[in-house]
């Protein structure tokens, strides 16, 4: 169901946008990769990106070009294709590239069986943790609006409120649940990508200037979250000073993503609540991480999908399942739920080591050999997963070049990333990510503390090595 759900998503991505912004976004996109540059396109990139003046004597070079010669009108547009994906974000075209995927989400609906709550936790909780992460870098209110749009749904989805009362294996849990081979269940995985974004938009939102009704209805959002969220606290297998789940399904321990999925909105919830077992789930999670991680060349870290008494099938976990977890440190770390040096070079190390190569070439490491995601091999054939490969990127707070690898391996290997930064609802996390960036004082700020961050874990700032 999952993969039909996103095969449909990238049909979506051919439908005319929704926004004028996104609309010349892609219009500038396609023209640039398919070496089609107009005086037209480069009228839209010139009110696009006002200030962007390399970018737009690189567009209207290649616009120039004679007709007659393909190649030297395809290396100009090429140069300035990767000029365009390193931009730095705009606000509008994610916002309109949001409200592209809301609408495909809300027709695609109409048509969902009768528990939602795997599209809910992977198209609409992205979606809404990349409009938070908007409101968060820009003030923009219309992405609180957005996002509420999404928390709204969400709500009107629950269990209870579709009158679902079956459950497998568990009693007295709220959520949103799913079928899994012909079994139905509630699981903390959900619940937490569901309500993190949620427990965000609450923090994000504390003393800013926004209408009473609207600070009212976040608030109650959360409120409701965070008494889901506890819902799914007594599942928890606490071994010491280490917390994990085990899968519903088949009691074996949950996949690493699955619980740091749970965790981040743990870990939002004890900055809202103060409850000291929100953050102990925190705490537990990383050291039970963390103690399984397997250091590699460099210092490097990789670590299984799941821990199982049976070594046939344990696995390394697939890079779009390492990116969610990593992601959730990250984000955690901001929050005051904090990481040690140790291992924030495990982390950054292991991608630089294992996921982006030195050439740029993007890999995912399963066992003992590399597996190369070409536009034919994506990830055991899945195109949608690798969009996650930009989810790396707030790694960029331990180590600023990652940011440079990832925008440069989107610009270089159009094989991979055919749809460039925005190429569906994974992929729109990140690009709100980059907003963060783009104001001249923030931007100066920001990098002046990833700059004493990366001193702190590195002694000097300076390529990593060992890709």
């Amino acid at each position: 169901m999952l993969r039909l759900v996103f095969a449909a998503l990238i049909v979506a991505l051919s439908h005319p946008a929704l926004a004028d912004a996104f609309a010349d976004y892609r219009a500038i996109q396609i023209a640039l990769a398919s070496a089609n540059v107009t005086d037209e396109t480069v009228a839209k990139a010139r009110n696009l990106f006002p200030d962007q003046i390399t970018l737009i004597e690189k567009m209207e070079s290649a616009a120039r070009s004679d007709q007659d010669y393909f190649i030297a009108k395809r290396q100009t547009a090429q140069a300035a294709y990767h000029d365009f994906i390193l931009l730095p974000a705009n606000q509008d075209v994610l916002h309109g590239f949001i409200a592209h995927q809301l609408a495909f989400l809300e027709k695609l609906s109409v048509s969902q069986e009768a528990r939602p709550g795997m599209i809910l936790a992977w198209g609409w909780a992205t979606l809404s943790e990349a409009a938070v992460i908007g409101y968060e870098a820009t003030g923009d209110q219309r992405f609180i609006d957005q996002a509420l749009r999404i928390f709204r749904v969400s709500y009107e989805n629950t269990d209870d409120a579709r009158g679902i009362t079956e459950d497998f294996n568990r009693e007295n849990v709220r959520g949103w649940s799913f079928d899994h081979y012909g079994k139905t269940g509630r699981e903390h995985t959900f619940a937490g990508r569901i309500i993190a974004p949620m427990l965000r938009l609450a923090i994000a939102v504390k003393g800013k200037n926004i209408p009473d009704a609207t600070a009212r209805e976040i608030q109650k959002h959360a409120a409701d979250g965070i008494e889901i969220l506890k819902a799914h606290l007594q599942f928890q297998i606490i071994d010491g000073d280490k917390r994990y789940y085990k899968y519903i399904f088949t009691g074996e321990q949950d996949a690493f993503n699955h619980i740091a999925s749970y965790t981040l909105a743990a870990s939002y919830a004890y900055e809202l609540t103060g409850d000291k077992e929100f953050r102990d789930v925190c705490d537990g999670f990383l050291n039970y991480l963390f103690s399984h991680v397997e250091v590699g060349e460099n210092g490097a870290y990789a670590w299984d999908y799941q821990i199982n008494d049976d070594p046939k099938k344990r696995h390394r976990s697939e890079l779009w399942k390492e990116a969610i977890t990593i992601s959730a440190i990250a984000y955690m770390n901001e929050r005051g739920i904090g990481v040690a040096s140790k291992h924030k070079k495990g982390l950054t190390r292991g991608f630089t080591t294992y996921i982006a190569r030195q050439n740029r070439t993007v890999h995912a490491k399963m066992g003992t050999d590399y597996f190369p995601l070409t536009a034919f091999n994506l990830m055991k054939t899945d195109y949608i997963h690798v969009q996650l490969f930009m989810n790396y990127m707030p790694l960029d707070q331990w180590s600023p070049e990652i940011r440079e690898i990832i925008l440069d391996t989107v610009a270089s290997r159009s094989d991979l990333f055919p749809e460039g930064l925005l190429s569906g609802f994974f992929s729109a996390p990140a690009y709100a990510h980059m907003l963060r960036y783009n104001a001249d004082a923030t931007i100066s700020s920001v990098m002046q503390k990833v700059l004493d961050v990366s001193k702190d874990i590195w002694g000097s700032i300076k390529p990593i090595t060992g890709r």
